[in-house]
């Protein structure tokens, strides 16, 4: 930290953290303005002090004061004539129509999300300049209570996994939403208000903005789209094309929402958190099909211990699952995908070499083994050189392994399943 001049104080934020710059000038009951400018200065936040205590806040990631004070209930009609004060410098008049307890819980708001964004942050600068703040309100706030507020709120933000949910990080309007007509009666305006932000262009924390929202209200909404599979990362899509490349260990999984065996829905954005076996199948009546299914089942007690989820993907319809492999009564999801854009968007592929490969020594064994289990052979909506595919999807969506079978009978081994399931 050095002296610039006498009236500008400046440093680096990895030899003082946020809340160590805040006591500091709380504590000095320091007049001036203290600007924090992290690495992604698109969340530079800008604090105006008198005498240590908090009188104004602005910043690109701080909502506007007039959109906060509709979100605290103000009528739109005073939140105009007050902007229009505002504009001629009586902000005494603010005070006078809010009432102080009002215009107080505006300011303590707006602090606390632009600070919530750089709590824990250890790259940027500060800088404060002495002198009396431009524009600030006849009303002071005591900064601790606020810092304490930040610090609860971050403590239990970290509490959830959320490795790429960053205020950079930039989404987009899942390309494969599948119906998501139940989906959609289950969202809030305030949804509707986030998808109306997100772009593939716009950061989260721009989001967070139009959406007057703190971070940490603004990630539970977006893990709820994610979830209902609504949105994803906007480095997860591959653009709408009729066929698809294989996927490669690193890269995000591409979102979907398909139907499942029961009649629900599932969307990978409900599998965030959790270790998943995504495996794709052939064809409900396929016997190469149902005896992994079979092994998966057999199998599914210790993987679940191990935490690992198994969801199976069909190219075939939900009625023809329920009459074909459905029969098994498996204790994890079987999705439908019909007319396989799924299995597109994942780079499975059709091979007739790969189909009459699977008619080898071993593999009418496990085509006999198949058939043994008792579920009709066929399905009049399956393609017979439709090749099976395996990926292991780890907590933040990405794709940790990935084996793209060769015929139809093969898979990643049990035995490999449960290795992964104890890393």
């Amino acid at each position: 930290m050095g002296m610039l001049t006498s009236q500008t104080l400046a440093g680096t934020l990895d030899v003082l953290g946020v809340a160590e710059i805040l006591q500091l000038f709380s504590s000095g009951q320091k007049t001036g303005v203290l600007r924090l400018t992290p690495k992604n200065q698109q969340l530079e936040l800008k604090l105006a002090l008198r005498e240590g205590r908090l009188v104004g806040v602005s910043g690109r990631s701080v909502p506007k004061l007039a959109d906060v004070l509709l979100k605290f209930g103000v009528p739109a009609q005073t939140v105009g004539e007050l902007g229009f004060a505002m504009s001629q410098g009586k902000n005494l008049q603010l005070i006078q129509v809010l009432g102080q307890e009002k215009l107080e819980q505006c300011l303590r708001w707006r602090a606390e999300v632009g600070l919530f964004y750089l709590w824990d942050t250890n790259q940027g600068e500060f800088e404060f300049i002495t002198g009396e703040p431009v524009g600030a309100f006849e009303l002071s706030l005591n900064l601790e209570p606020i810092m304490l507020e930040v610090a609860r709120r971050t403590d239990e933000l970290t509490q959830i996994q959320l490795p790429d949910l960053v205020p950079e990080a930039v989404y987009n309007i899942a390309e494969r939403v599948g119906d998501f007509s139940s989906s959609l009666r289950g969202l809030m305006p305030i949804h509707w208000n986030i998808l109306n932000a997100i772009d593939g262009n716009t950061s989260l924390a721009e989001v967070g903005v139009h959406a007057v929202l703190g971070w940490d209200e603004l990630v539970a909404h977006i893990i709820h789209l994610e979830q209902v599979g609504l949105i994803e990362p906007r480095a997860a899509q591959r653009g709408v094309q009729r066929s698809y490349s294989r996927l490669k260990i690193g890269e995000l999984s591409p979102a979907f929402t398909l139907p499942s065996l029961d009649g629900s829905n599932v969307s990978l954005g409900s599998l965030r958190g959790k270790k998943t076996l995504l495996a794709f199948f052939r064809h409900a009546g396929c016997p190469f099909c149902n005896l992994r299914v079979h092994q998966l089942i057999e199998s599914y007690p210790r993987l679940e211990r191990l935490g690992v989820q198994v969801i199976g993907v069909f190219g075939s319809s939900v009625k023809s699952l329920r009459a074909r492999v459905g029969q098994q009564r498996p204790p994890f999801p079987l999705l439908a995908d019909p007319d396989d854009a799924i299995h597109t968007l994942y780079g499975t592929n059709r091979s007739l070499l790969g189909f009459l490969a699977s008619f080898s020594p071993t593999g009418i064994g496990n085509f006999l083994e198949g058939q043994k289990l008792g579920i009709a052979h066929g399905s009049p909506d399956g393609e017979a050189t439709r090749m099976p595919a395996d990926f292991l999807i780890g907590k933040d969506l990405r794709i940790e392994a990935a084996l793209y079978g060769g015929n139809a009978s093969e898979h990643i081994s049990i035995k490999a399943l449960e290795q992964w399931g104890q890393q």
